[in-house]
Formats: structure tokens, C-alpha cells, sequence
């Protein structure tokens, strides 16, 4: 069910090059959200601005094993929006609504994943990773991270952490334009997997078409466009 609640800032770190992580305490007790789903900030001290201005839709980073706490994380511009937000000091307090979205981890456990993620779309798929983690659950998830130089790779060292960590859990980083090379080697020994395409709008187009040249269902595939981002 969506929520109507404020959410003050406890953290805001960089994550990456050019790339913010902000941690926001809920102050209602009975949000709660899925691995995967994402809310809408409305930015503050943006009461004038346009619908379009003063709110961003954020994928949820963390983990929905403390709903207390959500963090959101994007990549800097001078958007009207970006501008404000990232001028937010820590105790600072924002509007949110949500939980909103379907991409959500499967009922099973035992349907093994193939997560691809360009750019800032990995936060929906680290939230999912998380989660999975810290549930101890038998999930076999591959996770494909495309990014177009190592700086930006958000995440990289946590990532490299949860492979170590969850023995079900996969982490490989590719530099580029993602090619269909980097994915038959996957696509090869899990042909039955549920792939997950996160990210810039072209991107996923491109990915997708490919798999489906591949011989991939559509009922295989799930996908979620950041489409506020033209590059990985």
C-alpha cells in the first residue's frame, strides 16, 4: 500500500564518481516495502516549481530488513530537483511516497536470476542482493554490471563484499558498451534463469532485443527504464 510519510536525512555519503547515496530515517511505523520497489521525493524548498521539477521517483538501495531506514542514490546534475536535494543538510526533512513497483524478487527461491545493471540502475538490484543476503536465502543470482569507467561503478567494493559473503551470489563488472558477448557465457549455463534489465533507456533496449534474438522468452525477462539518464 502507498504511504504518505516524511523522511529525515541521517546520512549522505558519495558512492562513486559524480554519484550520492542519501540514508533517510521513515517516520512511520508501519511502512514497509519489497526488495526492488522505489518511492517519490518530493524535493525540498520546491513548493513553486513545476510537478516535474519538484519530483523524482527513487529506486530503494537498502534493504527492506530495516524499513526504518531507506536509502536512495543517484547520480549528480543541475537539475532544479538534483540541485535542492543535494543541498539538504543531515536532519533535513522531505516528503515520500510509496512503496510503488512490481520489480520485485520472484515468489521461489529456486528460479535462479540474472541481474543486468547499467550505470545507477544497479540500486533496485542491490536492494534485491541485500536482502537476499542478510535473509540467507538459496537464490542463485548473477549479477552483470555495466559501467562506462571503473569511477563510477557505484557500489563496487560492497558488491565485491556480498560475493565474498553469500556463497548463491555472483559479481561480475564490465567496462563499455555492453555487448552480447558479455552475456552468452551466462546465458549458456543458466538457460531457464529470470533475467532482470535495470537502467538507462537504450540500453535496456538493447539488452532485451538481444536476448530475445537468443531465443529468451518474454516471459523470462523483467525490465525497469531509468529514463532520467541517457548513459550508463
Amino acid at each position: 500500500m502507498i504511504r504518505h510519510f516524511t523522511g529525515t536525512l541521517i546520512q549522505k555519503k558519495e558512492i562513486a564518481e559524480n554519484t550520492t547515496e542519501m540514508t533517510f530515517r521513515v517516520d512511520d511505523p508501519g511502512f514497509a516495502f519489497k526488495a526492488g520497489q522505489y518511492v517519490s521525493v518530493e524535493g525540498p524548498s520546491l513548493e513553486g516549481a513545476s510537478v516535474t521539477d519538484r519530483y523524482h521517483d527513487f529506486s530503494i538501495a537498502s534493504s527492506p530488513s530495516n524499513p526504518n531506514e531507506i536509502s536512495i542514490s543517484f547520480r549528480s546534475s543541475q537539475s532544479i530537483f538534483k540541485t535542492a536535494i543535494l543541498a539538504l543538510p543531515v536532519g533535513g526533512v522531505v516528503n515520500i511516497d510509496g512503496p510503488k513497483g512490481v520489480l520485485t524478487l520472484p515468489e521461489s527461491p529456486h528460479t535462479p536470476l540474472i541481474f543486468v545493471a547499467g550505470g545507477i540502475g544497479i540500486t533496485p538490484l542491490l536492494s534485491m542482493v541485500r536482502f537476499a543476503t542478510e535473509a540467507g536465502s538459496p537464490q542463485k543470482i548473477t549479477l552483470l554490471y555495466c559501467n562506462a569507467k571503473a569511477e563510477t561503478t557505484a557500489y563496487r567494493q560492497e558488491l565485491r563484499a556480498l560475493a565474498s559473503q553469500n556463497p548463491h551470489f555472483t559479481f561480475e563488472e564490465f567496462l563499455g558498451i555492453p555487448t552480447k558477448e558479455i552475456f552468452i557465457p551466462t546465458m549458456e549455463r543458466q538457460p531457464n534463469a529470470m533475467w532482470y534489465i535495470v537502467g538507462a533507456p537504450l540500453m535496456v533496449e538493447k539488452v532485451e532485443q538481444f536476448l530475445f534474438d537468443s531465443g529468451i522468452m518474454d516471459t523470462q525477462v523483467r525490465t525497469e527504464e531509468f529514463s532520467g539518464y541517457m548513459s550508463k
